[in-house]
C-alpha cells in the first residue's frame, strides 16, 4: 500500500515538473505581436508585447530608429501606437525592464521592422509609382531642414494632419486635439509638430485639465500681468513642486502632474501646456540624436526666448536646498546661444525647417537685456525672485 502511495506521489511530482516546463515553454519568447509590418503613410498601427505578464513589467521604453519615417506613442506598458510619417523603413524597439527574469533575463530588447508606403502594395499602377517617386525626390528634406532647395516646409504639423483627415481628427482648442475611435483620444499640443503631441485617455484628460486650471489659479495668474510674469509664475510652480528624477523616465504630462516627478521632457511638455492654457505662445523643443534633452521657447513681444526648467530646477535645489524658498538663481528667459551648441546642431530636424525658423525668431540676448535696449519696462531677475506666490 505504501509503495503504491509512493509511486503515485512520484508520478504526480513528475507530472507537475513537466507541466512547469510546458508552462514556461508556453510563455514563448517575448516579442512584438508582429516582427515586420507594412503600413500606409499617415496611418497608424498598434504593436503589442507578447510573452511577458503586465505585472512583471517594471518599465518599458519605445523608440524608433528613424523618427522621420514613423513616430511612436506609448499606450501602455504592453502597447505602442506607430504613426506613419514618411515613406521608408525603420525599426521600432522596446526596451523592457522586468521585475522577475523572463527567459533568464531582466532586461529585454524587442524589435519590429516597419515599412511605410504611400499606398498598400499592389494598389498602384506603374505610372502612378513613377509620379510618386518623382514627388518623393522633390520632398527630400536634409538635416538642415532644406527641402531640395525649396521652402523646407514641415510636412508633419498638427494643422497638416488635421487637414488631411478631418473626419478622424478634430481641434478642440489651441492646446488640444481629439482623435475619434481611440482610447488615448485626447492630445495636448506642445509644439506645431504632430510627433510631440502628448496623448491621454478621457479620464486622464479631465484630470489634467482640472489640475491645469487649479495651478493657474494657485499662482494667481491675472489679465493685468505681463506675459513675463505669467510665464515665470508657471515655471516657478513646476520647479518647486515637481522633482527631477532620472530613474522615472517620466516624459508625459499626466505622470508629471500626478506623480510629481519627471525628466526634462515632462517639465517642457507640461510648461508648454500651462502657458498655452494661459494664452502664451510656448513650444516644446527637443534634441534626441545627441544629448537627449528637452526645453521650451516662449514668445515675449517680438522674439522667442529659451526657458530650461531642468536647469532652473537644479539651480533652485543645489543653491538653496530649501523647498520653502521660491528662488531660481539663473536668468529665466534666455538667448538662443544659452542652449549648448551640440544640442542646437542636432535638434529634431523639424525645428530647423525654414518655415519654423522664420516664424520663431529666437533672440540673441536675454529678455531683460532686450527690454533695456529698447527702453521697455521689465522685471529684473531679482524682482522676479521676489514676486509673492
Amino acid at each position: 500500500m505504501k509503495k503504491s502511495i509512493r509511486k503515485i506521489l512520484v508520478t504526480a511530482l513528475f507530472v507537475f515538473s513537466i507541466s512547469l516546463l510546458i508552462t514556461d515553454a508556453a510563455q514563448a519568447k517575448p516579442k512584438f505581436s508582429k516582427s515586420t509590418k507594412t503600413i500606409t503613410i499617415r496611418k497608424t498601427y498598434t504593436l503589442k508585447i507578447k510573452g511577458i505578464k503586465t505585472k512583471n513589467i517594471k518599465k518599458v521604453t519605445f523608440k524608433a530608429s528613424n523618427k522621420k519615417v514613423i513616430s511612436v506613442k506609448k499606450l501602455s506598458n504592453k502597447a505602442v501606437k506607430v504613426i506613419a510619417r514618411k515613406k521608408g523603413q525603420t525599426i521600432v524597439k522596446a526596451v523592457v525592464k522586468c521585475k522577475k527574469k523572463v527567459n533568464g533575463k531582466k532586461k529585454l530588447i524587442l524589435k519590429c521592422r516597419i515599412k511605410v508606403v504611400n499606398k498598400k502594395v499592389g494598389d498602384k499602377k506603374d505610372s502612378d509609382k513613377k509620379n510618386e517617386e518623382n514627388n518623393d525626390n522633390n520632398n527630400i528634406v536634409d538635416d538642415t531642414g532644406n527641402n531640395g532647395g525649396n521652402t523646407g516646409k514641415a510636412e508633419y504639423t498638427v494643422e497638416k494632419i488635421l487637414e488631411q483627415d478631418p473626419e478622424r481628427f478634430q481641434k478642440i482648442n489651441d492646446y488640444t486635439i481629439y482623435e475619434a475611435g481611440d482610447e488615448y483620444a485626447y492630445g495636448f499640443i506642445t509644439s506645431p509638430f504632430w510627433h510631440t503631441v502628448d496623448w491621454a485617455t478621457k479620464k486622464q484628460y479631465d484630470e489634467i485639465m482640472a489640475e491645469v486650471k487649479r495651478i493657474v489659479e494657485a499662482v494667481h495668474i491675472s489679465d493685468g500681468m505681463t506675459d513675463q510674469e505669467k510665464a515665470w509664475r508657471l515655471g516657478r510652480y513646476l520647479v518647486k513642486n515637481i522633482k527631477y528624477e532620472l530613474s522615472t523616465h517620466e516624459q508625459h504630462i499626466y505622470g508629471t502632474l500626478f506623480n510629481k516627478k519627471t525628466v526634462c521632457a515632462g517639465y517642457s511638455k507640461t510648461f508648454a501646456l500651462l502657458c498655452r492654457y494661459a494664452g502664451l505662445e510656448c513650444d516644446y523643443m527637443q534634441s534626441d540624436e545627441i544629448g537627449n534633452h528637452a526645453w521650451n521657447i516662449i514668445k515675449l513681444r517680438d522674439y522667442w526666448y529659451v526657458v530650461d526648467l531642468t536647469d532652473a530646477y537644479f539651480c533652485f535645489c543645489t543653491s538653496l536646498g530649501d523647498y520653502d524658498k521660491h528662488y531660481i538663481t539663473i536668468p529665466f528667459f534666455r538667448e538662443w546661444e544659452y542652449v549648448d551648441k551640440t544640442l542646437r546642431e542636432h535638434m529634431d530636424w523639424l525645428y530647423l525647417t525654414e518655415e519654423y525658423v522664420s516664424t520663431h525668431p529666437i533672440d540673441t540676448m536675454g529678455y531683460y537685456l532686450r527690454c533695456q535696449e529698447r527702453g521697455i519696462e521689465a522685471f529684473t531677475g531679482k524682482e522676479l525672485y521676489s514676486l509673492p506666490e
